[in-house]
């Protein structure tokens, strides 16, 4: 899952480079996702997916809108294993990641609004007893400071072997306490922000275990069978396995799913296009005050709990600075988005069964299109303006090679004794590591590729071209 530093800078820097990149709130009368009539929006969002399918950054994609309560909902590329030459639709599921946050905050929302929690109680209060929370300073941890990310707690728990291929499948109550109990704050609840899954996964666990049925039960109860989100869940059947999009990564070979035990509340869902819509929807709704069972969770849910110059927070939404509500999630082969702008009533999701950042272009360009302003489509590199960029490059500083390689369209990086990485194109001449959130330059002089920069830990290197 994605650190909320990460979710913002791949934001940040697909504008950077120029990539423009329930209870039902409508009349019942209303159609569903899959009966809107098609519109002109169709061509406009396929032309600005077809380039990531065509550079393989993405395989398989659906990417939804709702104007006004209209909704349009779209697929491109692989299905699910079962009819992967048939483009995956409203109906397929995918995992969502880290938008299982804004799910947890949503039930906390639940809690406050029935007077069964507050943002100020010590999180103390919400563990078993011979259970340590840590402090520092005198100051202790609320629920107000998990909820922010402002907790002090680190990204992820101490026995999180993040090597794994399923890195939360295994992580159940013992462990969570057990980690919890033995963690030192780095800095003391409240004096800063820093994204922790650690937090978020304790926040909705230890909620729903004092709301009385467990997080899983808690949650169906008080947010997904109101909002009627009926394919959205943590536990699929075996009818819903059937409509997942298998999920691979940024490289496009396939990867094990991932599941969830204890820290389920930070990233354990798998949802649909057509169930992230009607969320959305009834957020919009919500916002413009329609009475409906669950609107006033809903608006609480959007309320600034942390508003500083440099973040906005609500209830599991990341605010931006023009209002727009939004979260991101990452698993090991998925990548997906969701947002509303209250102020044009537009919403948006996008879901892909790739690995890959670069779907958070597609959110920003569908919400250009959403708002009648599309922008020109990305340009990726083809594979003859890759070519240029092949070689080795010396690393003097770390006193070893880095060599630069192309197959099949994509390039790679590699180091002796190591794997490439696949290199994704953001520019011409500016690439991705995903895996490390690393971006590699090359720069030319006199019409030739001289050097590449990147950046390791916050250090920036210099590999010169090796002749």
């Amino acid at each position: 899952m994605n650190q909320r530093m990460l979710q913002a800078v791949a934001v940040t820097l697909t504008v950077a480079v120029g990539a423009s990149g329930c209870t039902s709130t409508k009349p019942k009368a209303a159609m569903s996702p899959a009966q809107i009539a098609l519109t002109p929006r169709k061509a406009a969002i396929a032309e600005q997916v077809q380039p990531f399918l065509d550079s393989k950054i993405l395989d398989s994609v659906v990417v939804g809108i709702s104007v006004n309560g209209k909704t349009e909902v779209y697929g491109f590329g692989r299905g699910t294993a079962a009819t992967p030459a048939i483009a995956p639709d409203g109906d397929s599921l995918f995992e969502i990641g880290s938008i299982t946050k804004v799910y947890t905050g949503m039930l906390l929302a639940d809690a406050v609004e029935h007077g069964q929690a507050t943002l100020d109680a010590p999180f103390s209060d919400f563990v078993p007893p011979g259970v340590t929370v840590p402090a520092r300073e005198k100051k202790v941890i609320t629920l107000g400071h998990l909820l922010t990310h402002t907790s002090g707690l680190p990204r992820l728990p101490a026995s999180i072997d993040v090597e794994s291929p399923n890195p939360y499948g295994a992580y159940n109550e013992d462990m969570l306490y057990r980690d919890l109990s033995a963690t030192k704050l780095e800095r003391a609840p409240g004096e800063n922000e820093e994204y922790s899954n650690f937090g978020a996964g304790l926040l909705g666990f230890a909620v729903g275990k004092k709301l009385g049925g467990g997080f899983a039960s808690e949650l169906k109860q008080r947010v997904l069978a109101p909002l009627q989100l009926t394919a959205t869940t943590l536990t699929p059947t075996a009818a819903e396995k059937a409509r997942v999009v298998t999920g691979v990564n940024d490289d496009l070979v396939a990867v094990p799913g991932w599941t969830f035990d204890a820290l389920a509340p930070a990233g354990g869902l798998l949802s649909t296009a057509n169930d992230q819509l009607r969320m959305l929807d009834a957020q919009l709704a919500a916002h413009r005050n329609a009475q409906t069972p669950v609107a006033a969770t809903l608006r609480r849910s959007q309320a600034l709990v942390l508003d500083t110059a440099e973040s906005k927070v609500a209830y599991g939404w990341m605010v931006d600075k023009t209002g727009r509500y939004w979260h991101n999630g990452g698993t090991g082969g998925y990548h997906s988005f969701v947002g509303f702008d209250p102020q044009k009533n537009i919403a948006v999701v996008v879901l892909a069964a790739t690995a890959s950042s670069l779907v958070d272009r597609l959110a920003i360009a569908a919400f250009q299109i959403a708002a009648g302003d599309p922008a020109p489509p990305v340009k990726f590199p083809t594979a003859a303006e890759l070519a240029p960029l092949v070689g080795d490059f010396d690393v003097a500083e770390l006193s070893t090679k880095v060599t630069v390689t192309t197959t099949n369209g994509r390039l790679y990086i590699g180091a002796p004794g190591e794997a490439p990485a696949r290199l994704i194109p953001l520019t011409a001449r500016e690439f991705l590591i995903e895996a490390l959130q690393t971006v590699v330059v090359f720069e030319e002089k006199s019409g030739k590729i001289e050097q590449l920069v990147f950046v390791i830990n916050g250090k920036p290197f210099v590999a010169k071209r090796v002749p």
